[in-house]
């Protein structure tokens, strides 16, 4: 009965037109590498993930050597976070060619002990080799224009940089990698002083992250002459119990002093005249702040909530307070940014923090409330604006009501609220925000209202308590993954004039058993119901004309599948696990069939492949059942594969005759 079914397919295939160009894949996987083409005339590629083949994942200190070409593109980028937390990495060498290594490359690659850099390379982002703990020495090229935010904090062995040349831009003094032209202290490396160091006089800024986790310093001197000490310059030093900071430094930004619990008392001189922010994040011991009466700019409301004069900003509330309800003081128009942030614990450890806004707030700034144990808040209609990880961690936050005078909210502002149960959104809210309620497990219920029109990636990741969402018709921009690892989610509206389904927008949707595509879609991309265990039945409009990497693939419950007849390439790995699936007729139209598409699908009993498939990947079939049965045309690619790789006994002529040797 299924061979009669196939065999209608078949006819009805053969009567389609379809051109048979192939679309541009911007992403491509080759061995291990993930690549992202930056400029197809130079035949340029990122790198954009680097993964262990599986034949290593058991081997320690693995030596890589990156190509300087893959699939015939020269290589001249790794990307942000390419090689990130590979732990079992002992050694890496990067290709001449190579400019530019990005944003935590090699973060967490706590095993590799070298890294030889290439001369062509120009660029090191933030964080760039950040927590390699076995690093113990790094020469960095002479032609390196830009290096970002301390590249090597958290390396607590390494005790040796070298700038192979001359540079006019870098120098390494006495422990420190500089930048010459505006007087950055970039590095300060562990261990390099003991306990005691005093900052060079020729110091003008303290960058980011600089002296992250240096817990050995006790004493730090700063010298008259320094401006600006940066984001998270001092963060986790927590041997440090006092600073005094020279006249000349008028600018301190956030987080500054982060988590340096040795911090008892601090005192911030006239001079002292730009807070950006809460300095003291995490400084749980700090209970004494110091400042003249007479300050041009800063003020203290009753003796330790540290103000903004001049906008009314709120810019730090005390770690030490054991308020159970807190009212913000009346004309405060802004909470700064990590305002509150991880605050709110009490000695019996039972969070009972509320935070009443007055009326006159307009602002909620980042971080404001980010990791605070706050029970509950109520933000006025005064409100217009609610910055990024603004309540991000606040895990006992079980309801939040979002006034209208709202429209968008930010990148990950609720994420990893564990309480959060319910929200009321703004009437006019128009854009949502990366990742802004992942990991709300217990958010059973979301109103998306009809002014919405972006949504961005993440969003809902991980919310395992949704079971439906209405996404309206109004949204024309998604992003990816938006409904990644909801478990529960089983029914969803998807707006009908989408025309690309993002990647991983339902990844391991395990409770998703239908969906309804709408009819303008054009693209499914990778990864898009990956692992969604208990889909049986889908249909994919008619104007789809590609499927993406891993798009179906662990759709274990899938029994049949209807491709469009637009369908001109197969993924990777598309239908990889798909073991209910029985049989499948590939369009006519269709050119390529990438490696593993069908890997494990041990169901599967007819494929129909036509004439116009010209490529077929390697392990296409791999793990499939033996009996598998062939449906191809004379004188085709389809057919010269069979016989090489030992269908022949199993593969039909369209007409029905069996192909022979």
């Amino acid at each position: 009965m299924k061979k009669r079914h196939l065999l209608t397919a078949i006819a009805l295939l053969l009567v389609l037109l379809a051109a048979a160009a192939v679309s541009h894949a911007e992403t491509k996987i080759k061995g291990p590498y993930k690549i992202e083409i930056i400029d197809e005339d130079a035949m340029t590629v990122r790198i954009l993930k680097y993964t262990i083949p599986k034949g290593d994942r058991n081997k320690e200190n693995i030596e890589i050597v990156v190509p300087a070409e893959l699939d015939e593109y020269h290589v001249t980028e790794i990307g942000d976070n390419a090689f990130i937390n590979q732990r079992r990495i002992g050694s890496v060498t990067i290709p001449e060619g190579v400019t530019s290594i990005g944003i935590k490359a090699f973060s967490g690659c706590d095993g590799i002990t070298e890294i030889n850099l290439p001369d062509s390379l120009t660029n090191i982002g933030n964080k760039a080799f950040s927590n390699c703990k076995q690093l113990r020495k790094i020469r960095i090229p002479a032609a390196v224009t830009a290096i970002g935010d301390n590249p090597f904090a958290l390396c607590d062995n390494l005790s040796e940089i070298e700038i192979d040349g001359e540079s006019d831009l870098f120098e390494v003094r006495d422990g420190m990698l500089i930048s010459v032209q505006d007087h950055r202290l970039i590095t300060y490396l562990h261990d390099s002083h003991g306990a005691s160091f005093t900052v060079p006089d020729d110091i003008r800024i303290i960058g980011r992250i600089a002296f992250w986790e240096c817990k050995e310093l006790e004493e730090v001197v700063l010298p008259e002459g320094l401006e600006i000490i940066e984001e998270s310059a001092f963060k986790a030093c927590t041997g440090i119990s006092g600073l005094e900071l020279p006249g000349s430094v008028h600018i301190i930004e956030n987080r500054a002093f982060s988590e340096c619990t040795g911090l008892t008392e601090f005192t911030i001189p006239d001079t002292l005249t730009d807070i950006t922010g809460n300095p003291f994040v995490g400084c749980k011991n700090l209970t004494v702040i110091r400042l003249n009466d007479t300050h041009p700019t800063l003020t203290l409301w009753e003796g330790d909530l540290l103000m903004d004069s001049r906008t009314n900003t709120l810019l730090c509330y005390p770690y030490a307070h054991m308020d159970e309800t807190f009212t913000v003081p009346e004309g405060t128009l802004e909470i700064g940014a990590s305002a509150f942030e991880a605050t709110g614990v009490r000695e019996d450890k039972v969070p009972k923090l509320k935070i009443i806004l007055p009326d006159t707030v307009t602002k909620i700034g980042d971080y404001a409330f980010s990791n605070c144990k706050l029970q509950g808040i109520e933000i006025p209609d005064s409100v217009t604006e609610i910055g990024m990880w603004a309540f991000e961690s606040c895990y006992f936050l079980e309801n939040v009501e979002i006034p209208d005078s709202v429209t968008e909210i930010r990148a990950i502002t609720f994420s990893n609220c564990d309480m959060l149960r319910w929200i009321k959104l703004p009437a006019r809210l128009t854009s949502i925000g990366d990742n802004a309620f992942a990991d709300c497990r217990r958010l059973t219920e979301i109103d998306l209202p009809e002014t919405l029109t972006t949504i961005g990636s993440g969003v809902f990741d991980n919310c395992e308590g949704l079971t439906e969402v209405v996404i309206p018709d109004s949204v024309t921009e998604m992003g990816s993954q938006i409904f990644n690892g909801c478990v529960n989610l089983t029914d969803v509206h998807l707006p009908a004039g989408l025309t690309a389904l993002p990647a991983g927008t339902f990844r391991m949707c395990r409770a998703l058993e239908t969906v309804t595509l709408p009819d303008e879609l054009q693209t499914v991309s990778e990864n898009a119901f990956y692992g969604c265990s208990a889909l049986t039945h889908i249909e994919i409009p008619a104007k789809v004309s590609r499927i993406g990497d891993s798009a179906f693939e662990g759709c274990s419950a899938l029994p049949e599948l209807t491709l469009p007849a637009d369908l001109r390439t197969i993924g990777s790995r598309t239908f990889c696990g798909c073991t209910s699936l029985s049989g499948i007729a590939i369009p006519n139209g269709t050119t390529s069939i990438s490696h593993e598409a069908f890997e494990e699908c041990t169901g599967l009993r007819d494929i129909v492949i036509p004439g116009t498939v010209v490529r077929i990947g390697e392990m296409v079939f791999y793990h499939c059942d033996l009996d598998l049965n062939f449906w191809i045309e004379k004188g085709s690619y389809a057919e010269e594969w069979c016989r090489q790789n030992g269908y022949v006994e199993s593969t039909r002529y369209m007409d029905g005759s069996v192909l022979s040797n």
